[in-house]
């Protein structure tokens, strides 16, 4: 008799996102992990994360699933960025989470506060309509023409309704915006 193992809810739903919206203590803004990947691709190399700022990264990016922590690769560095505040997790939460967990070394690319601004596409849009996230998400197509689709996350806070927030979005795309795109909405962030 085979076991069949049920797989990781977040291993299905998990792919190369190219955008995130990120809700924490240092307001919302959105920024693009491929942007951010392709800057660290520059030769440069990553650095140990003292785990007590680990552990304050995590206080911000609090959208991340202790039954996924065993599979994933820790050893893949993450990316922290430079901001105003501090530093703030790009990516790698669950990495960074599992090293945190396994008392072993978290490591990250580092972008400086220039080369975070540039990945950087909405800032601050606390409060404000999915109006602006729609012409992000617009923006975003017009730059990636040949990406058939584009997995876009959107980390919401406990009182928005992730139903809701999806179809306030895609009301506003037009039917070929909307089948080059896939959302994938955290909540409680």
């Amino acid at each position: 008799m085979t076991a069949i193992a049920t797989p990781c809810p977040r291993c299905l739903e998990r792919s190369e996102h190219q955008i995130c919206i990120l809700h924490c203590d240092l307001g919302r803004f959105a920024f693009n992990i491929r942007k951010a990947r392709v800057i660290v691709s520059d030769g440069r190399l990553p650095h140990a994360i003292p785990p007590e700022v680990v552990k304050k990264l995590l206080e911000l990016n609090t959208d991340w699933d202790a039954d996924h922590l065993d599979h994933i690769n820790p050893d893949e560095p993450g990316i922290v960025a430079q901001r105003v505040n501090g530093l703030v997790l790009f990516d790698g939460v669950h990495r960074a989470a599992r090293t945190l967990r396994d008392g072993t070394d978290f490591l990250a690319y580092m972008l400086n506060l220039r080369e975070a601004d540039s990945c950087i596409i909405v800032r601050d849009i606390a409060g404000v309509s999915t109006s602006v996230i729609v012409r992000e998400i617009r923006i975003i197509l017009g730059d990636n023409p040949d990406a058939e689709q584009i997995d876009i996350a959107i980390a919401i806070g406990p009182e928005e309704d992730p139903e809701e927030v999806k179809a306030s979005i895609r009301e506003q795309l037009a039917e070929n915006e909307n089948a080059r795109i896939k959302l994938v909405v955290n909540e409680n962030v």
